[in-house]
């Protein structure tokens, strides 16, 4: 459910690269996360390869991250609950 939010930065070769992977079908993090270099590279016009890992790379980050604070949330609100 993630929405790509590069675009909140104020940073004009970020919001350009965000629009990029949106008119490449990558709109959200998710869609990265699961993408592999090669696809992302080809959807992308002049996105290196080497850039399309490291995005990949960020956006699993993200994701990881996320689990992790809704595992913990999680495990408070049973110990919350005593189950």
């Amino acid at each position: 459910m993630s929405v790509l939010i590069f675009t909140i930065r104020d940073d004009r070769a970020a919001q350009a690269r965000a629009l990029q992977l949106m008119r490449g079908g990558y709109k959200r993090v998710e869609d990265l996360a699961k993408a592999s270099a090669e696809t992302l590279s080809a959807a992308v016009p002049h996105l290196p390869r080497a850039a399309a890992k490291h995005l990949i790379s960020a956006a699993r980050m993200m994701l990881i991250e996320k689990v992790e604070n809704l595992r913990a949330e999680a495990e408070d609100v049973m110990e919350d609950l005593k189950l």
